[in-house]
Formats: C-alpha cells, sequence, structure tokens
C-alpha cells in the first residue's frame, strides 16, 4: 500500500506543479500555449534524467517511485502535448513539426544531460 500512497501523492504534486507553472508561463506572457507545455516537458525531461541518474542508489525505492514515477509523471504531460501538436498541426503544419522536432530533440539531449550531471552529483550524496 504505500507504493500506491507514494506514487498517488506525488502525480497529484507533479499534476498541479505542471498546471501552476504552464499556467504562470501563459500568464505572465513569458510563453503562450502550447509553448508553455513544451517548456514544462523540456524540463520534466532534464529532471526524469538527472534524478534517475541521482536516485540510481537511492536504497530506498519509495523515493524513486514517489518522485520519478509519480511526481515527474504527473509533471510531464505527453498527452497534452500531443492533443496541442494535432490542434497546431491542423491550423499551420509547419508550426506543428517544428514543435515535434523541438519536443524530440531537446527532450533527448536534456535527458542525456540530465543522466550525465546526475550522475556526477551521485557521488557526492552516496
Amino acid at each position: 500500500m504505500p507504493t500506491f500512497f507514494a506514487i498517488f501523492i506525488g502525480g497529484g504534486l507533479g499534476a498541479s506543479a505542471r498546471h501552476f507553472l504552464s499556467a504562470a508561463l501563459i500568464r505572465y506572457q513569458i510563453l503562450f500555449s502550447p509553448w508553455a507545455i513544451l517548456a514544462v516537458n523540456l524540463l520534466g525531461c532534464f529532471l526524469i534524467g538527472l534524478l534517475a541518474a541521482v536516485l540510481m542508489r537511492q536504497p530506498q525505492p519509495l523515493w524513486r517511485l514517489f518522485i520519478i514515477t509519480g511526481f515527474l509523471g504527473g509533471f510531464t504531460t505527453y498527452s497534452s502535448y500531443i492533443l496541442d501538436l494535432i490542434q497546431l498541426g491542423v491550423k499551420h503544419l509547419p508550426s506543428a513539426l517544428l514543435y515535434l522536432s523541438i519536443h524530440l530533440i531537446g527532450g533527448l539531449l536534456l535527458c542525456g544531460l540530465g543522466i550525465f550531471l546526475g550522475k556526477m552529483l551521485s557521488h557526492f550524496f552516496y
């Protein structure tokens, strides 16, 4: 049962963080939809890479489940991303292709960077 609650609470917190961050980016006109979701997803890719590497040696699996599966699973928004991609593609296909490319390439690069930095940082914690 602790596994369920770790994922449940982490997911709720992650989804809330995603909502408030993307809403703040839009409200303060830093980014506009769907680019706010892109920023959240790229940040999520970086964080999942970083924290997966840092928590690799974490002896308590509940922390990994809470942070990786729960929080970051709720924070990243793949389904919202696909919906935005389709809606953007209907209006302007070149923008949709650019959006898709940035998501994929940026996500791969930032997740890789997160793993690299996480491995370096994990030596300080464990």
